[in-house]
């Protein structure tokens, strides 16, 4: 993901609000956005990924918890846009996802489902992917 690509992100939190139950209580904010990502593109630990055909993209977060020295990868945002949905867009961001958690030197891989958008078909996605139900989500061992 680079800085110009805030305004599809911008684009996918306004089809988030309309079709997520989670994000319809969350005002839509474009201005927010366009002064977090740039930084969040800059920090370490953090990973942005957009499809190069801007079909979907991936925000998550790798680093230590504060109650072990162990990283981990969590996924925070899986969003496909609609027309794109069932197609190897989800897949291809998850394994890109897994690559930089490995890069990072990341045990594992945290990820959910919690959107309420097509949450069963995004665990099953996870579990055909080699993850396992922990919790809430899923895991995935990397390293």
């Amino acid at each position: 993901m680079q800085e110009g690509d805030v305004e599809v992100v911008c684009s996918a939190l306004r089809n988030l609000k309309y079709e997520s139950p989670y994000f319809e209580d969350y005002p839509e904010d474009a201005e927010h956005v366009h002064k977090t990502l740039p930084g969040m593109l800059q920090t370490p630990g953090s990973v942005c990924l957009m499809d190069k055909q801007y079909r979907g993209f991936m925000i998550g977060f790798i680093g230590c918890n504060w109650y072990s020295p162990v990283i981990e990868a969590t996924e925070a945002l899986l969003y496909v846009f609609e027309e794109h949905r069932g197609g190897p867009t989800a897949m291809a961001l998850i394994r890109a996802f897994e690559q930089e958690a490995k890069r990072y030197g990341a045990y594992c891989v945290n990820a959910g489902a919690s959107l309420g958008i097509a949450e069963d078909k995004v665990i099953e996605l996870y579990l055909r992917l080699g993850y396992e139900r922990k919790g809430h989500g899923v895991i995935k061992r990397i390293q």
